[in-house]
């Protein structure tokens, strides 16, 4: 996977806190659901990889971008194609129709983390979770931990099983039809309920290299 360059400023970041949030973890195993976009793109082969751009890019001809969820409510994985741009719109629209039902299946309302994307921090989705606060919380999210997502583990086993499989695709829409596929193969319940629960050990991993990276 993509990893930008690591510093030791980043790596104070990421080991702070990974241990600000081992003292309440709960937080982030029980009720909780982690979201992250991804671009899939294809060559002139046919050959299907991950695309590193901008989650605002639109008119790719040859890529597709989705937005994936594991959680540890039900269901425990939600996959969507953004077909427009992924602006705050998109993105309150998904918290509305995907994020907010978690919380009918539970008592509290639903624990959201997703990563430092301006989006995700944009205004109007700032008081779309306040107006919603009894529903949906967003969790405090350290940034510089993309490897510590466990929604990066589902992109990577996806791409391992495209590889292994020698998937071609010919188009847009097969490349979606292979996502779909993809995601629904690696996606089981009980894949999705292990990711969450090695979200401490990635955390103590985290401080045990000083802040380096741990995938």
């Amino acid at each position: 996977m993509f990893r930008a360059q690591i510093t030791e400023e980043m790596k104070k970041t990421r080991e702070n806190g990974a241990i600000q949030f081992l003292s309440n973890i709960n937080k982030y195993t029980n009720d909780v659901a982690y979201g992250d976009t991804q671009h899939f793109s294809y060559d002139d082969q046919g050959n299907i990889s991950l695309y590193f751009g901008s989650e605002r890019q639109v008119g790719l001809h040859n890529t597709v971008l989705v937005w994936g969820c594991v959680s540890s409510s039900h269901p425990k994985a939600l996959l969507l194609r953004v077909s427009e741009k992924f602006n705050s719109s998109t993105y309150k629209e998904i918290l509305q129709k995907q994020i907010l039902p978690l919380s009918n299946h539970q008592s509290k309302p639903i624990g959201v983390v997703h990563d430092w994307f301006p989006v995700h921090r944009s205004k109007a989705v700032m008081e779309f979770a306040k107006d919603n606060r009894e529903r949906m919380i967003f969790l405090d999210w350290p940034k510089y931990f993309e490897d510590v997502m466990p929604v990066e583990d589902v992109w990577f086993k996806m791409m391992k099983n495209f590889t292994k499989g020698n998937v071609k695709v010919v188009n847009q829409d097969n490349l979606w039809e292979q996502i779909v596929l993809g995601w629904n193969n690696a996606c089981t319940d009980e894949f999705v309920t292990e990711l969450i629960k090695t979200i401490p050990s990635k955390f103590e991993k985290v401080i045990q290299s000083s802040g380096s990276y741990v995938d």
